[in-house]
């Protein structure tokens, strides 16, 4: 099956019908890479630029309603040893990223902390029904799957097809 984009589809129906009004609902607004799907907030904020998929930003229902309401589960601090990778040795790039290069080379020298950061992760997750662990690379996010339980953990990335990672939970 060929895949088509969505700006595609968007420009086709837009040359049918110049009349067109796009519609958006979404969880994450903001892309990794591309920035803001939208340029101007309700609240009158700037936040993409011409280029963004939507004009508008017309409603956003907040946290905190999601919270109160069980739509999301409410966030807990834990007090727990402070285990942290140090970065304070790479430079960031022109777009303000360390370079995945950089960041898998100094996530090796500090290995010693990933097994111990999954292993809180796992000692405080025992009472969850899930979690969800987010990796600074691809090689990073390989490296804590093969530290946790294999009947209980899957990695989706940005290859992942979407079936697949429609089935990891």
């Amino acid at each position: 099956m060929k895949t088509v984009s969505i700006s595609k589809i968007l420009t086709h129906l837009s040359k049918v019908n110049p009349h067109l009004r796009l519609l958006g609902l979404t969880a994450t607004p903001f892309r990794l890479g591309k920035g803001w799907i939208y340029q101007f907030h309700y609240h009158g904020m700037v936040r993409g630029n011409e280029n963004a998929l939507f004009r508008d930003c017309i409603y956003e229902l907040p946290l905190r309603y999601m919270i109160k309401h069980g739509y999301l589960t409410p966030p807990e601090r834990l007090d727990m040893p402070v285990v942290q990778y140090d970065f304070s040795r790479l430079q960031a790039q022109s777009n303000g990223l360390f370079s995945e290069a950089d960041l898998n080379r100094e996530l090796k020298k500090q290995q010693r902390i990933t097994p111990h950061i999954i292993s809180q992760i796992m000692e405080f997750a025992q009472t969850r029904k899930g979690v969800m662990i987010f990796a600074a690379t691809v090689e990073h996010a390989k490296e804590i799957v093969g530290l946790l339980p294999a009947d209980d953990a899957a990695l989706i990335t940005g290859d992942t097809p979407g079936a697949r990672a429609r089935r990891a939970d």
